[in-house]
Formats: C-alpha cells, sequence, structure tokens
C-alpha cells in the first residue's frame, strides 16, 4: 500500500511539474539575405533539442518552446547554416 502511495504521489509532482512550465511562440521569417527573397522549406532547429520546424511558402515560422533563452540553427540547401 505505501509503495502504491508513494508512486501515485511521484505521478503527481510530475504532472503539476510539466504543468508549471510556461510556453512561449517564436514567430519569424527567414529570406536570402541579398535578394530578400523568402526561403521556402528552411528548417529552424532549436540548439541542443529536437523541436524544429520548417518555413512555409511565405519563408514564415511558428515554433512553440519553453519560455527561455535559445539560440536557433536555420539552415536550407544551397545556403550556409
Amino acid at each position: 500500500m505505501n509503495k502504491k502511495l508513494t508512486t501515485i504521489l511521484l505521478s503527481f509532482l510530475i504532472f503539476v511539474y510539466t504543468s508549471a512550465q510556461q510556453t512561449g511562440v517564436i514567430i519569424g521569417s527567414v529570406k536570402d539575405k541579398n535578394t530578400q527573397a523568402e526561403i521556402i522549406g528552411a528548417s529552424i532547429l532549436i540548439e541542443g533539442t529536437n523541436q524544429g520546424t520548417i518555413t512555409d511558402i511565405n519563408g514564415d515560422y511558428t515554433l512553440k518552446a519553453p519560455v527561455g533563452t535559445y539560440n536557433l540553427r536555420v539552415s536550407s540547401v544551397g545556403y550556409v547554416s
């Protein structure tokens, strides 16, 4: 009985901790530096994680992430990351 209660309590604490983390939204656009043309399908990745997205037909992206400071890695075929 005591082991079951401990497991339930631990599960509850993990749930409370993960629920308390705030999530923000990173919004941006990727364009060619020289021509200012939108880059379709560029990969946006939060460094050190596996969270990422790709740009849409207008070169825009939206990425949900926990609130904090991040470095983004942008890459696309034919361009330097």
